[in-house]
Parts: C-alpha cells; structure tokens; sequence
C-alpha cells in the first residue's frame, strides 16, 4: 500500500521529477503521509517537477501536511489537485510561499473556494497575491469551483499586475458567475493584456 510506497519514494537518492497518483483511491490520511515525506525529503523538493494527485476527495479531511509542503521551496512546474475538495482559500497562503517560481500549469479545479456558503464565504489577501507572484505561470484552471464574484474580481486584478506573466490560458468555466456592475469584472479583463486564451463558458 502506501506505506510501501513512500518508503521506496523516500530512498529514491535522484529524486523523482514525475508523480501521477490521480484517481488511485489515495485517502485524506494517504495524501498527508505523502506530503510529510515530500516535505522531509530535500532531494524530492529539488528534484520533482510535475505532482498529480487529482480525484482524491479528502473533504472534511486535515490538509496540514499537504499545505506545509506546498509552502516549501520547490521547483513544481505542473501542479494538479482538481477534485481534492480542498478549499482554495486555505491552499493560497501555502501556495504563495512555495510555488510561485517554477509553476507553469496549475489546475485547481473541482475544489470549493470555502467550506462556508459562497456568499458568507471571505477572500483572504493571499488569494491576489498569489496570482501577482507567479513567474511563468501559463495554464491556470480553476474551473466549477463556485468562486465567490469578489474572489474573480482579486485573481483577475492579481493577473492584471503580474508583470511576469504575459500568455497565460485562464479556465473559468461552470462558475455560476454573475457579471454584475459593481464589480466591474467586464472592464478589468478588458484592460488585461495578458491573456491569450479565456474560458468563462457555462456561466448564468
């Protein structure tokens, strides 16, 4: 099982640059197990690059470990967690300090942005700076994940400013977004140079 494995993936003296565990049936407790030996090893942080581990629902489950690894200095370029049910809010702080030099493509999809109700739901300051700190941010998917409007308004602001970001594809389809005038969502893309490619489908 799982312990199994991360006693080979701890031994691993090159390191792993590639890990593909989607859809493997991987629990709440399998995911931190992994993410505490990641985070031990200096040599995974320095050597893997593209970390999938979507369709792993751990809902209600503790994502200490996950967010801690997260936050450490790394060199991830392709980072998938669609579908953890993880709230977004929570997984920005952690993403801000360890993942924004190397990311190109990060799908964060099928995960809610708050385990509150969307409109209770708070957007935390590092949710904006998170995407005006991205390097070489290329592919950003944060479809169906029921975003707060404010939440789209600070991620499109963030993009906006980001000086090091220039041909990003932005996905963020099946939102249930509503483009009303106060948040003037029409108006800051408008002005956004760069982006290449928007996805805002399945929106009412």
């Amino acid at each position: 099982g799982i312990v199994h494995f991360l006693g080979f993936l701890s031994k691993l003296n090159h390191g792993l640059s590639y890990l593909d565990l989607s859809k493997t049936g991987l629990t709440g407790k399998g995911i931190n197990k992994l993410s505490e030996t990641m985070t031990e090893s200096s040599v995974i942080q320095k050597s893997l690059k593209t970390l999938k581990i979507a369709d792993n629902p751990m809902k209600g489950e503790d994502m200490t470990n996950l967010c801690k690894f997260l936050a450490t200095s790394n060199v991830l370029t392709h980072l998938d967690l669609s579908g953890l049910e993880i709230p977004l809010e929570m997984l920005s702080g952690a993403l801000v300090r360890g993942c924004v030099h190397h990311m190109n493509h990060l799908n964060l999809s099928r995960n809610p942005f708050s385990l509150r109700k969307t409109k209770e739901a708070t957007v935390p300051q590092s949710w904006k700076q998170l995407f005006s700190s991205f390097f070489q941010l290329f592919h950003l998917d944060l479809s169906n994940c029921k975003l707060p409007i404010e939440a789209v308004r600070l991620l499109l602001l963030g993009i906006s400013s980001n000086i090091n970001v220039n041909q990003l594809h932005l996905d963020l389809s099946g939102n249930e977004l509503r483009f009303s005038p106060p948040y003037e969502i029409d108006v800051i893309i408008g002005h956004m140079t760069n982006l290449i490619s928007l996805d805002i489908s399945n929106n009412s």
